[in-house]
């Protein structure tokens, strides 16, 4: 349903944009739509690929019910090789969209920075919108803000200046995120070991205080844990906390810490 709303609202968009003049000479037309779906799942893509398989009594009624089939690219088939290979638009969706750390995105961003050159202005300014879609959800507000404003600001002879402030500004992200995350971290666990009072009470106080602050971490980004996390992260070995620490801000979903509990 939602490619179809798309789709109506792309064509109002331009009858709301198009003169009454213009719209009422008999050449005049809306452009033709291709539906394009994006999965980036592990599992088979099962949904129906034509409109008329949703409605009540298709058949019934044959082609007189409204209809269209969307292109699916399951990009899970295409490695990086392939995808870095095709010089267009759908291809640089391709390779951004996939499921990827903060790190390898910003690579992935200058990759296509020839590409992005390339493609017609509408695109550009079709791509810079989607490129909001997916980067902001991985960071902070303040961070969202700086992202925004660079994508806001950048015209398409601008853009290599555009992809380098990106990556700049992400590979801040990521440098500021850890130093603040393992700073926090060895601060909370000497205040909790001071009150031990002794070196193991040290030691031990050090790694509640870990503990405690990257559950709280964990919390604020994916806002629930499952049941029984709490208790697993707090038996988690001093080294393996660090590791976490380091990686905290990179993960895309809560299930990644399983890797760490079975260590």
């Amino acid at each position: 349903m939602r490619l179809l709303f798309y789709m109506v609202e792309i064509w109002r968009e331009i009858l709301k944009n198009t003169s009454k003049n213009d719209r009422s000479k008999k050449d005049f037309k809306l452009p033709s739509i291709i539906p394009m779906v994006l999965y980036n799942g592990k599992n088979t893509w099962t949904a129906c690929k034509n409109f008329k398989d949703v409605l009540s009594g298709s058949k019934l009624f044959g082609e007189n019910v409204i209809d269209f089939r969307y292109m699916l690219f399951d990009i899970y088939r295409y490695n990086e090789e392939q995808l870095e290979d095709m010089a267009n638009m759908v291809s640089t969706v391709f390779l951004l969209d996939k499921e990827i750390s903060k790190e390898d995105l910003v690579k992935r961003l200058r990759l296509t920075a020839y590409v992005l050159k390339k493609i017609t202005p509408e695109q550009f300014d079709i791509l810079k919108a989607w490129l909001k879609s997916i980067i902001k959800p991985r960071l902070d507000s303040e961070s969202k803000i700086k992202i925004e404003e660079i994508l806001e600001k950048s015209s398409q002879g601008e853009v290599d200046s555009m992809v380098s402030n990106l990556g700049k500004t992400i590979d801040n992200i990521i440098r500021e995120g850890r130093e603040t995350g393992l700073e926090e971290g060895r601060r909370e666990g000497r205040k909790e070991g001071r009150k031990e009072g002794r070196k193991e009470g040290r030691k031990e106080g050090r790694k509640e205080g870990k503990s405690e602050l990257i559950t709280k971490m964990l919390v604020k980004k994916f806002t629930k844990l499952p049941d029984g996390y709490t208790h697993k992260i707090n038996s988690l070995s001093d080294e393996a906390l660090d590791i976490i620490a380091v990686n905290l801000f990179d993960m895309e979903k809560v299930e990644e810490l399983e890797k760490y509990f079975l260590n």
